[in-house]
């Protein structure tokens, strides 16, 4: 950052600084990757990788950095943490001490006329000087004589002694201050380490004083001269450069310890008019300056309070600074314009008959969070949860998506992968689930626009500056309806001002594998009956025993297969090949003092475990201010686009192609057909399988195309009429549009070679769909500012927000194709299908929103929305209030070393919600066979409206605690919230006798609550070691309260007649009943005359399908400049369901077919009826049989049996990366260069029940998991590596 013109703060959680050849004065933070000052700076704290002196600078606290290149120049700090430091620099004022690595000089200097020493260095020793060392105290030391024994300790800044040295007193003054000389301290070879603080004691006699902390100084001054050092403390004021006849007046509260002022620099003989001792409270008013260089004025005490607050007069460009309490004293005549200011706060007062003039203005650098509409608001002032994910969490295992990237890092926030394909669907459910039906996704808002659901799914995530989630209604209600399920505020790079052209390359490589394969049997082979069919996929035939048998037909020319009957390892897994992971990312960044950009072009490759399967996505983004005075625009454009390329369902059964390749039975060398043209046992008539076709075919005939493209555009507006009111407009439109073709190649079989296959043989057909969708969002906010009474402000925001969008889809398609290769529905012989479709919605919005702050330590605030969508036909209003308090300001005694940041608070929020497009309306179709001839109708509704629709409410109240110890080392937050949802929108069933099937209405009630918990800590920091640890907590429970007209279930998910995912009342949501066990009171399973077990008569509660608790884990060490880090989560207390393993059954595949021998046995845990009402206990009873009729009737029936425990424990991620050393890129136009390797999924640890799928999958078509399918791949770890090099 380069710190030029006038001041001004940017807080989006990064500070960009602006200030004059004058001086700027902060008491606080300033972070930069790169920190150039030219003009003067005076600040409390500094953290930046370069830092490039141009001018005469002070820093309070300390800096620390990477390097210092300062030419000849000075700069002023309290300590200085820095690896590399220019042997050219002129000067170093400080009041702590600088250890530096063993490889580079050391530095030798005082704070009164300090030099650089390197002459007297030693590579590989480590001293402070080459002389003598001179200590100081406050006040006068008697008993003191030469030869007296000294103890010097050094602490390190985790407060461990890491050196101690007994020397002796060489010399001594003594007058107002004690001045004490000993020898050199000398370390020894390689020891490397960051200085704390010192402490001395001094032996007089038997007796060992220790200097009190209240008269020594915890900081030493060092140099190699012979004259006593003129010790500059941490409390110094920085006077700029000014005029003769500019004073100013410098006051200093110092708790009756003596204090003195000096003045340091060129300076004209009459500059210290006033240089007193004084007690208590004192003043010391300087005369003229001389000089155009700034002059540094040393409060010579150890307990004054000065602070860094910038006054300027406006027309006699005079400036001065206040101390901490806000005193500030500036000379100026009648008429003269004062304007004072600090970060985002400026006041400006006209000088009248008065002298004294009393202004409120903010103190310090703020941490703030965007929330809804881009609104910045102070950490410390919210009344809700949020939690901020930075882009280097998010990148750091080089994710093609950045919403699988979330998972594990934020509690309360459950990622869903619903598959592992070459571009997976995802779902983002926080908090839980709020509604029975319809949309239970958090909001999507790109840089304060709202997108799709799916928009994060296919941004780059290398363009991702933070992502910010908002938790709870609370947090979302200015977005309305949209915003019930909290939001995920994504903020993309934007550049910065006066940087340059910055360039960055970014590449990642990636090898994905199977993890783990469905556990299947393989004891028994193909038949049926315990009888061998060399044609069969099933698993019901013989024991396998290695003697070769005839596999598949005896094709025409005599010839056939003949293989061992035996199980061979891995067939069906080694179908499956390593996918492959491609990104590259190139980005150009930077900008002037009125202007910034950020370019970026990202291409991703990705090819799947399912051989060929491709998938291709290329993301394009432009973002560009321009600052004219007090107006400013904005800009961003991207454009998405990609194409995927993936095995579609084939065969004559229409079946999911995992479904083909796991029914192979365990004998079958799979991977022997992929030529499945010129192999002729691989072709249509020559493949084993006389009921499912070869996968390797498969994968070439049907085939599923498609392509998106995402252009967005938005322009935004900012205004600041006057110091109290400003004005924001953006308008944006996102147009997006998709290609769909889906392919499939007919199979004919010869009915001479294949003469009982011809049922199987199908025709080519093709069906295609586009679809295209627009949004266009207007949003205006107004911001009002002023301070309303003594220590009372308020910011009033008001807001309109409009939102318009438009649908249409096409489908079409065509069967029996005439022309081989030719997919194109004109060339059918049958009938066209398809249909289209259109729909529209607008919504309207007005809100306001109020922020009364208190002081510091209170900050009330309340919002209230006005909605109308044309989705209700009606408007619906809702509201939220909160309150935030800190603790630390409101009892400012309990903050210290330990307690560094404490906040409570709490709110309150009733969301309206308006239904989908369509759910009031009764559409009517147009039936089949119609139009006929010239004969048109449409049929009538089967599903029905209400009449009257009003909006559903959602009621939510939260409250919590964050805090910061130990310097916020250690940072702990808890939340507690409860939501609920009534007048839900649902369908109910009807009578048929009414003409309707279903009836849509307002109905039902759902209730969730939890706690959230985040523990974050950086156990071990020091220059060379750095261990952080987090763990994040979430325990959530969703519950149906009630249903439309006294129901008691409702099916909301995938099911079938014996099992599904339902609403229950009194029951979690979602839940899975089924078909049960029938049981008697102690649990036993109960048994038929058959030895059978008896099948529910109705089905049961199986569980809840969304974990109830979900930790996350996080950790990074760091040593020197290798950094690992890894993210694990951990999900319990629900359930799932998994129909792979149910259609299993039937082809004999699962292991517990075969677990008896395939004969009748005693089913384990069962009781049998004695006598009539009497049941006992069976230990000698048979099923009624053992082989395919028992697993596939009664067993089956029973779909218990295939909902297991869905706990998981995953290792998300790892990366271990390499930042190479800047000291080998100094001659070199690279700025960085950081390698790493990276995997993600690599161990996932599941229920012994489990051995099929990870039960995070799910349908795509459906938001809650617990319901496995067919169509699901099995579940990939990956591994690779990733460059980054900056320009």
């Amino acid at each position: 950052m380069l710190f030029r013109s006038v001041l001004s703060i940017i807080s989006d959680g990064y500070q960009i600084v602006d200030i004059d050849s004058l001086s700027l004065k902060v008491n606080g933070l300033i972070e930069a990757v790169n920190a150039n000052i030219s003009g003067t700076l005076s600040i409390g704290n500094l953290n930046t990788n370069n830092l490039n002196v141009s001018g005469t600078s002070s820093f309070a606290d300390t800096i620390t950095c990477k390097s210092i290149n300062a030419g000849t120049n000075s700069l002023t700090c309290g300590n200085l943490l820095c690896s590399e430091i220019a042997d050219d620099f002129k000067t170093i004022y400080t009041s702590g001490i600088t250890i530096k690595t063993p490889i580079d000089p050391i530095l030798s200097y005082s704070n009164n006329n300090p030099i650089i020493n390197t002459n007297n260095f030693t590579y590989g020793n480590k001293y402070f000087s080459s002389t003598n060392i001179w200590l100081t105290r406050i006040g006068l030391l008697t008993s003191l004589f030469i030869g007296q024994p000294v103890i010097v300790n050094v602490w390190d800044s985790l407060n461990t002694v890491v050196f101690q040295s007994v020397i002796t007193i060489t010399d001594y003054t003594t007058g107002s201050y004690t001045y004490i000389r000993v020898p050199r301290i000398f370390f020894g070879v390689g020891q490397s380490f960051t200085v704390g603080f010192f402490t001395v004691s001094i032996f007089t006699g038997s007796t060992a004083a220790t200097f009190d902390t209240n008269y020594f100084s915890n900081v030493i001054a060092v140099q190699s001269t012979t004259n006593p050092p003129n010790i500059v403390f941490p409390n110094s004021i920085l006077l700029n450069p000014g005029t003769i006849g500019n004073s100013i007046m410098i006051q200093v509260e110092n708790n009756n310890v003596p204090c003195t002022i000096n003045s340091n620099g060129l300076i004209n003989s009459t500059f210290i008019n006033n240089a007193n001792t004084f007690i208590n409270t004192g003043s010391a008013t300087i005369g003229s300056l001389t000089t155009t260089t700034s002059n540094m004025v040393n409060i010579n005490c150890t307990n004054a309070t000065i602070s860094n607050l910038t006054c300027v007069s406006s027309t006699t460009t005079n400036a001065t600074t206040t101390d901490f309490d806000g005193k500030y004293s500036i000379k100026a005549k009648s008429g003269d314009v004062l304007e004072i200011s600090f970060l985002e706060s400026k006041k400006s007062i006209t000088v009248g008959a008065a002298t004294n003039y009393n202004v409120e203005l903010k103190q310090e650098l703020k941490e703030v969070v965007i929330t809804a509409y881009g609104i910045a608001r102070e950490t410390k002032k919210l009344a809700y949860a949020t939690q901020k994910v930075q882009a280097k969490e998010l990148m750091q295992a080089a994710p093609v998506n950045p919403v699988t990237a979330l998972a594990g890092k934020v509690s309360g926030l459950n990622i869903i992968t619903k598959n592992n394909g070459v571009n997976p669907s995802t779902s983002i459910i926080l908090r839980g689930y709020k509604g029975i039906t319809g949309d239970n996704s958090a909001l999507i808002v790109i840089d304060g626009i709202i997108q799709s659901g799916t928009a994060l799914n296919s941004l780059s995530p290398n363009d991702i500056e933070s992502i910010n989630v908002l938790k709870g209604a609370s947090a979302t209600a200015l977005y309305g309806s949209q915003g019930r399920n909290g939001a995920l505020i994504v903020t993309t790079k934007q550049g910065s001002k006066e940087t340059g052209l910055s360039v960055e390359f970014n590449s990642s490589y990636t090898v994905e594998k199977i993890k783990y394969f469905p556990e299947l049997q393989t004891t028994f082979g193909p038949g049926f009956n315990n009888e061998y069919d060399p044609y069969e996929n099933t698993s019901w035939g013989p024991r396998f025993d290695g003697v070769p048998r005839r596999v598949g037909p005896i094709l025409n020319d005599g010839s056939y297969q003949l293989l061992p009957y035996q199980a061979i390892p891995d067939n069906r897994k080694d179908f499956f090949v390593d996918g492959i992971t491609k990104i590259n990312t190139i980005a150009l960044s930077g900008g002037d003092e009125k202007s910034t950009f950020y370019f970026s072009a990202q291409r991703s490759d990705v090819t799947g475990i399912t051989p060929k399967d491709e998938y291709v996505k290329n993301n394009f983004r432009l973002n560009a201010s321009r600052t004219s005075g007090k107006f400013k625009i904005s800009t961003g454009v991207s454009f998405f686009n990609d194409k995927s390329n993936v095995a579609g369902d084939g065969g004559y059964q229409t079946r999911p192609l995992y479904w083909s390749i796991i029914n192979t039975p365990a004998n079958i060398p799979l991977t022997s057909y992929k030529d499945w043209r010129n192999n002729k046992f691989a072709t249509p008539e020559g493949y084993f399988n006389e009921y499912y076709q070869n996968p390797y075919m498969l994968i070439d005939i049907a085939r599923n195309r498609s392509t998106s493209n995402r252009l967005f555009s938005n322009v935004k507006f900012n205004y600041e009429f006057t110091k109290w009111f400003s004005a924001a407009y953006s308008l944006s439109g996102t147009f997006f549009n998709s290609y769909a073709k889906n392919t499939r190649d007919a199979v004919t079989y010869n009915p001479v070679l294949a003469p009982t296959r011809t049922d199987a043989n199908t025709v080519a057909s093709v069906a295609e769909g586009t679809s295209t969708n627009t949004r266009i969002t207007s949003d205006l906010v107004l911001t009002f500012k002023r301070e309303l009474f003594k220590d009372v402000k308020g910011t009033l925001i008001l807001g309109n927000a409009l939102y318009t969008y438009k649908e249409n889809n096409l489908n079409v398609g065509g069967n029996d194709l005439f022309v081989p290769g030719l997919y194109n529905p004109s060339v059918r012989t049958g009938e066209l299908t398809g249909g289209s479709s259109a729909f529209q919605e607008r919504r309207v919005g007005n809100f306001a929103d109020l922020t009364l702050d208190i002081s510091t330590f209170l900050s009330l605030n309340g919002a209230y929305r006005l909605d109308r969508s044309s989705t209700l036909n009606d408007s619906y209003d809702f509201y939220t209030y909160g309150a935030s308090l800190s603790m630390l300001d409101a009892i400012p005694s309990i903050k210290g070393d330990i307690m560094s940041f404490w906040k409570i608070n709490g709110s309150y929020s009733k969301t309206g919600y308006a239904p989908g497009i369509g759910f009031i309306n009764e559409t009517y179709a147009t039936p089949a066979g119609f139009p006929f001839g010239d004969i048109v109708g449409l049929a009538a509704p089967t599903n029905g409206a209400s009449a009257n629709f009003s909006p559903s409410f959602t009621k939510s109240y939260e409250f919590g605690t964050e805090l910061g110890m130990f310097n916020n080392r250690l940072n702990i937050k808890a939340n507690y919230f409860n939501t609920t949802t009534d007048n839900e929108f649902l369908t109910s069933s009807t009578s048929y006798a009414s003409g309707l099937a279903a009836l849509r209405l307002n109905s039902g009630s759902m209730e969730s609550k939890g706690i959230e918990l985040d523990v974050n800590g950086s156990i071990i920091r020091n220059d060379n070691f750095e261990w952080k640890l987090g763990v994040n907590l979430s325990k959530i429970k969703s519950e149906v309260l009630s249903l439309s007209d006294g129901a008691d279930r409702l099916q909301t998910g995938l099911a079938t007649s014996e099992v599904g995912v339902f609403a229950q009342v009194g029951e979690s949501f979602p839940s899975l009943y089924g078909t049960a066990y029938t049981r008697d009171a102690e649990g036993h399973i109960m048994l038929n005359a058959d030895g059978d077990p008896i099948v529910s008569s109705e089905l049961k509660f199986l569980g809840n399908t969304t974990p109830d608790l979900i930790m996350g884990f996080n950790t990074s060490v760091r040593y020197k400049q290798f950094t690992l880090s890894a993210v694990a989560d951990y999900k319990t207390g629900h359930k799932y369901y998994n129909n792979l393993v149910d259609a299993l059954e039937f082809t004999g595949s699962t292991q517990h077919s075969a677990s008896a021998g395939r004969e009748p046995f005693v089913f384990p845990n069962s009781v049998y009826e004695y006598t009539p009402g009497v049941w006992s206990e069976n230990t000698n009873i048979t099923t009624s049989n053992g082989g395919f009729d028992f697993w596939t009737g009664t067993y089956n029936a029973i779909k218990e049996n295939y909902v297991v425990d869905a706990t998981t424990l995953k290792l998300r991620e790892v990366a271990l990366s390499y930042e190479l050393p800047s000291k080998y890129l100094d001659k070199t136009f690279i700025k960085g260069v950081n390698l790493g390797f990276v995997a993600r999924n690599i161990i996932m640890l599941r229920s012994a029940q489990n051995k099929y799928t990870d039960p995070e999958f799910t349908n795509d078509s459906q938001q809650v998991t617990g319901f496995g399918t067919q169509s699901q791949l099995p579940p990939t770890a990956s591994y690779g590596f990733k460059l980054d090099v900056k320009f």
